[in-house]
């Protein structure tokens, strides 16, 4: 049952042939389900193991920390370039009585009672002072492989949360276009059953032809009988309600009266 649900949205993919300097001529494929995006790398030639394909970490996290940083600038918000000093220096700091402070926590520390939780400026400080530790204590392989978690994570994520939601409104869009059209289909199908009626009636009583309220009224129930048993559970219709979907039906057969 999950994998079908997984699958309500199919899976768009393109691929092109391109070439990495470590394993030369490589197959990559950019994936898309719903508003997910992923890229996947594999080799030309057959092989028992599939690569695992890991971008490389370093370069992505210092992207990020770039946007991070443009983001906290345009707010006018301190980042790990900005020069901060304690505000005890101004009066005699000393590191031995006050402990040293990082650079890195002294421009988090403004960045915290600069802005309120669960903003978008304080997910951006944080995600930055997160990204820079990270820069400090992992080596280049170990980077890609905590970038490679981070963006498993984010998917993982979305999949099951963010993008349900946008599956659901997807999935509602479409079944009320579908709606639209069905009730599109079952009126004009209830109308050429109408005129289909009225026509028969006007072979056995011609001086009515033409009168339609009249003929309405006395062919409501032949119409409601066989609306019944064309559509079931619909409601019976109106000696004045048959007459306009009559008139509704000559028009659409160009016959106006």
């Amino acid at each position: 049952m999950a994998k079908k649900e997984e699958n309500a949205v199919p899976l768009e993919q393109v691929k092109e042939l391109s070439y990495l300097e470590e394993d030369g001529e490589v197959i990559v494929s950019y994936r898309s389900r719903g508003f997910l995006r992923d890229m996947d790398v594999r080799d030309t030639k057959p092989t028992l193991h599939k690569r695992i394909f890991r971008p490389n970490g370093k370069e992505a996290l210092a992207a990020l920390a770039d946007r991070l940083r443009a983001h906290l600038d345009a707010k006018d918000l301190p980042t790990d370039k900005t020069e901060v000093i304690p505000i005890e220096r101004d009066w005699g700091y000393d590191p031995d009585e006050y402990g040293i402070v990082a650079d890195e926590d002294l421009w988090f520390g403004i960045a915290q009672d600069s802005t309120e939780p669960l903003t978008v400026d304080r997910l951006a400080a944080e995600l930055l002072h997160a990204i820079t530790r990270l820069h400090t204590k992992f080596n280049d392989d170990e980077l890609s492989d905590i970038f490679r978690a981070m963006y498993v994570y984010h998917l993982h994520s979305a999949a099951g949360e963010l993008n349900e939601l946008a599956i659901d409104g997807e999935t509602s869009r479409k079944n009320r276009a579908k709606g639209w059209q069905a009730r599109k289909e079952t009126g004009s199908a209830q109308r050429k059953l109408i005129l289909a009626i009225a026509q028969d009636f006007w072979e056995r009583f011609p001086n009515l032809e033409g009168q339609v309220l009249n003929t309405a009224r006395k062919i409501e129930v032949a119409v409601n009988q066989a609306r019944t048993n064309q559509f079931p559970k619909c409601k019976p219709l109106a000696a004045k309600t048959i007459s306009d979907r009559l008139r509704e039906a000559l028009i659409e057969a160009g016959d106006v009266r």
